[in-house]
């Protein structure tokens, strides 16, 4: 999850202090030396500015808070108070071959830096079938998920009751104030000989880049199947969808 880096120890600009981001104030796991950090400004919590090594770290116990020694100082700029990621925590996500039925919220939350959901089904979730989520403002679960794969899977009849969100699929960051952003921070997504049923809007890009949707099929009954922000890049090849509408269109805010 997120830190919060509150100051620096003393007066030496790579000794600092971090807590937990939310507003638990959670124990921190221990890190490990050589763990590289990710700082961004607390006015710009989605883009990373700066990054360290971590030369030492409390080993033991999950305080609230921790001191830490990186091999590098904190750029003046970020003294008063940042942002930070543990990069090399980024989990791999790997799901195959799995199931999920009549869910309340969601079929998958995805947060990992990367990874692959592959043969598998999300079939009446009330929520979203899948939502590829970065927040850094209200529960500071994790960073934006880019180089994300979901192959040969069939999403349908969800996103219809209480957690409804824009599509079946979301893909979307959320910054100061819950804000959504549009900002290119999820790359290189891909959608891959994919079938969304139901008929409700199939995939909605808020905060990605480079996305790539490939012998997909959508049997959106109003609309385009695929709404994106302005940002988006998108390739697309050898899909279908229902007559007489666009593939994709712009996001209501755009």
């Amino acid at each position: 999850g997120g830190l919060m880096m509150t100051s620096v120890e003393g007066s030496y600009a790579n000794q600092i202090v971090i807590c937990h981001g939310a507003a638990s104030k959670q124990g921190i796991p221990p890190l490990n030396v050589g763990d590289v950090l990710e700082f961004s400004s607390t006015a710009n919590p989605l883009v990373p500015i700066f990054s360290a090594k971590v030369l030492s770290a409390p080993q033991s116990g999950l305080p609230t808070s921790m001191t830490l020694t990186l091999d590098q100082n904190v750029p003046a700029a970020l003294l008063s108070g940042a942002v930070v990621f543990n990069e090399t925590a980024k989990p791999v996500v790997r799901i195959a071959r799995c199931s999920v039925a009549n869910n309340r919220a969601r079929g998958f939350w995805i947060q990992g830096s990367r990874g692959v959901v592959e043969d598998s089904t999300v079939l009446g979730s009330s929520g979203p079938a899948a939502e590829l989520r970065c927040d850094v403002s209200s529960w500071w679960e994790g960073p934006a998920p880019s180089n994300f794969e979901f192959y040969n899977c069939t999403f349908a009849n969800c996103n219809y009751g209480p957690g409804q969100n824009t599509a079946t699929i979301n893909a979307y960051a959320v910054g100061v104030g819950n804000v959504t952003s549009a900002s290119p921070l999820m790359d290189e997504l891909t959608f891959d000989y994919c079938h969304f049923t139901g008929g409700g809007t199939g995939i909605a890009l808020w905060s990605a880049d480079g996305v790539q949707i490939y012998q997909c099929s959508f049997d959106t009954t109003v609309g385009s199947p695929v709404l994106l922000s302005s940002s988006v890049n998108l390739t697309q090849s050898s899909n279908t969808w229902t007559d007489g509408t666009a593939l994709t269109s712009l996001l209501p805010s755009q």
